[in-house]
């Protein structure tokens, strides 16, 4: 049954970016959704290998609105959003099919049609088949949370009858398994759970168990050391990017129609990313990007450079322990850092040499300009050295001291040279003391003409 298909250019000089496709069994709607510049997202993401899809209901139809997000250093970023009125793998296979009709022939990391290296999925039969099908060389993982929540609720099925007192430890013989270190511990746990007497005792919890072992190489962690997931295990860039759209664009309600979803989709959902992206470009994080891990207290002294982009690290506990880093792929040969995600390490690495790197937020001016050619869809009409910072060397936070005005101003007696960084500091005391003036003149204190006058004066004279 053939279907009748047709593309979707933008208002903005970026070529097509959508094609939707319509046939008697589904309609399908897909577009290949991403920031304005996603000409360049290919030349960023040429470094990243992991996609995350998800699938979620949100208009009055019951349309699917599956996306696909890969990593960056300022989050998950789509690469393209598939709308479809069902979840069957036929019409899964066929939107896969259609935005490989309008990716660039550099897309997923170099790949092209072949597809990103690796995706990470929750359990769905339909669209785990429907990426084996079109992207067959890709890796299929599943995410860590979703099996555990799946094992989770069929232990408190009532059907399975299984006693209140042994859930929480058979939940556990699964729970050992899934982060278990390497191959051994998994098979050790394995063997553990099933020669547990409460295991035993429900075979059909057995059963399950020994299901669940067969398709360990996708769950179990200790399996995935050597891909380059950035440390994910689970699917949350996709969770996150479905919060945002239901939370920020649809404000927890469902459209009306596919048209208006389509809108708010090609309109608020592109404008979202657009202003996160510009955010970090102009080093002004939103709340939601702060880093959650602690800062790295590692010394410049315990780190060694023995290559280009190849580094030597000392461990802070073991002395006799030495990690090796390339920032180049962005991996390390620590527990958290040998997927390609961030670590201490790594950050110590990018605090003390500057060093660019996709696990944390850039740092330097040429990272800026790429993240802003993403964002906006082209950086011609950015001046030269306009990323560049206003120092020759951007002093880290923790390394600035607090200034002391009035002893600084008095050292060696040169009282009439004052630093440029102390004059820009009292100018915006100055500034703050000339708006509490003005505040108190307006709401009539006696003494604020005078205090006024003369924060007015130092303020023009400086």
């Amino acid at each position: 049954m053939g279907y009748k298909s047709a593309s979707y250019k933008s208002e903005r000089p970026r070529g097509t970016c959508g094609v939707y496709a319509l046939d008697l069994v589904a309609q399908i709607i897909m577009i290949y959704e991403r920031p304005p510049g996603v000409g360049c997202l290919q030349d960023y993401t040429s470094r990243l290998s992991l996609c995350c899809f998800l699938a979620g209901n949100v208009d009055r139809h019951g349309s699917r609105v599956f996306l696909l997000l890969t990593h960056s250093s300022s989050g998950g970023l789509p690469l393209g959003v598939i709308i479809t009125s069902n979840e069957q793998e036929r019409t899964i296979v066929e939107g896969l099919q259609l935005l490989q009709t309008i990716c660039p022939a550099g897309a997923f990391g170099g790949n092209g049609n072949d597809g990103p290296a690796v995706f990470i999925t929750d359990d769905c039969t339909a669209e785990r088949k429907a990426l084996h099908a079109v992207f067959p060389q890709s890796v299929l993982l599943l995410c860590s949370f979703h099996l555990l929540q799946a094992v989770w609720r069929w232990l408190w099925d009532s059907k399975h009858g299984i006693q209140k007192h042994h859930r929480q430890g058979l939940f556990f013989h699964v729970k050992n398994m899934v982060y278990a270190e390497d191959a051994t511990a998994v098979e050790a746990a394995f063997e553990s759970a099933i020669s547990d007497p409460a295991v035993i005792r429900y075979p059909g919890y057995r059963a399950y168990i020994n299901s669940l072992y067969e398709r360990r190489q996708v769950w179990a962690q200790a399996f995935r050391i050597g891909l380059r997931i950035r440390a994910n295990n689970t699917n949350n860039y996709a969770e996150a990017a479905m919060k945002v759209l239901k939370d920020s664009i649809l404000q927890r309600s469902k459209a009306f129609n596919v048209p208006q979803l389509l809108d708010f989709i090609l309109c608020r959902f592109e404008g979202f990313y657009q202003r996160r992206l510009l955010s970090v470009v102009n080093q002004r994080p939103l709340k939601w990007n702060i880093q959650t891990h602690n800062r790295s207290k590692i010394s410049k002294d315990d780190i060694s450079k023995t290559g280009e982009s190849t580094y030597e690290v000392t461990s802070q506990s073991d002395r006799q322990c030495h990690y090796t880093i390339d920032m180049a792929v962005g991996v390390c040969t620590c527990h958290e850092g040998i997927t390609g995600g961030a670590c201490k390490h790594q950050e110590a690495i990018v605090t003390h040499f500057k060093v660019a790197s996709s696990n944390f937020l850039p740092t330097s001016a040429k990272e800026r300009e790429l993240l802003l050619k993403i964002a906006t869809g082209c950086n011609d009409n950015v001046p030269s050295g306009w990323m560049d910072p206003l120092q020759s060397v951007e002093p880290m936070a923790e390394d600035v001291a607090e200034p002391r005005l009035q002893e600084t101003a008095l050292v060696n007696g040169h009282g009439d040279m004052q630093d440029p960084q102390l004059a820009r500091i009292d100018s915006l005391r100055v500034q703050r003391d000339f708006h509490n003036a003005f505040d108190r003149r307006l709401h009539g204190s006696s003494s604020s003409q005078c205090k006024y006058n003369t924060a007015y004066c130092k303020y023009v004279l400086l």
